[in-house]
């Protein structure tokens, strides 16, 4: 027997005297507790987080003029290499072609987002990058890989400066792959989010680095189930 839950969705209202609900990013959720025999999911912790936000990578997810580029061949393997400055081993190379530099002549460090949760293991370190030789995705806005085409979690971020001093806003979305048995002998999955202030620091270019604040602990609530 199939059994699904979610909890209902919680608006936070404005106080005033006609309430208006906010933004969709600042709705939130109750978190949910399945029966007891199937209270079984342990505690989702996020214990990594760390976003690089660059100003001018190379975006091959998009691919919005990628140019070619030139790299030398050396004992590590191949590295960009600025025709300008001098003569190159090869030119001519669409700049998001598997296998090339991630960051070519030109162009700032790769955006890049890690994050681990503590459960289940294959969680534990979770990376993405654009430019990325495959699996491409928008880094900040999407998904983010954990150690195989199975596992993977999702963040979209704002790491944008805030003019009235406002904290910058994350969320990540988890949907584990994993089923937990319960004590009846049936198994249960179970999703969460939690939206969470950012502490996002900028360097002369511009760059974003953004990580929880010093002493936040993020625990993602169980917001829907499914027993089976």
């Amino acid at each position: 027997m199939l059994t699904k839950f979610t909890a209902p969705l919680i608006f936070l209202f404005l106080q005033t005297a006609i309430c208006t609900p906010l933004t969709p990013h600042l709705q939130t959720r109750q978190s949910v507790t399945p029966p007891p025999e199937c209270d079984v999911i342990p505690t989702w912790e996020v214990t990594t987080f760390t976003w690089f936000n660059s100003t001018h990578n190379l975006d091959c997810v998009n691919q919005v003029n990628v140019p070619n580029v030139c790299v030398n061949s050396t004992s590590d393997g191949l590295v960009g290499c600025d025709g300008n400055l001098g003569p190159c081993d090869e030119c001519g190379i669409n700049g998001c072609y598997t296998g090339l530099p991630l960051q070519p002549a030109g162009f700032g460090p790769p955006d890049d987002v890690k994050i681990g949760i503590n459960t289940p293991g294959e969680y534990n370190r979770c990376e993405q990058t654009n430019p990325a030789g495959f699996r491409r995705y928008d880094v900040g806005n999407g998904v983010v890989f954990c150690a195989g085409v199975a596992y993977r979690v999702s963040f979209i971020g704002d790491s944008n400066p805030h003019s009235d001093g406002s904290p910058n806003k994350g969320t990540i979305y988890y949907e584990p792959n994993y089923e937990w048995t319960c004590t009846n002998g049936s198994v249960i999955q179970g999703s969460g989010s939690i939206e969470f202030d950012m502490d996002c620091s900028y360097d002369s270019g511009n760059n974003a680095t953004c990580v929880i604040p010093e002493g936040d602990n993020l625990v993602i609530p169980l917001l829907s189930y499914t027993i089976i």
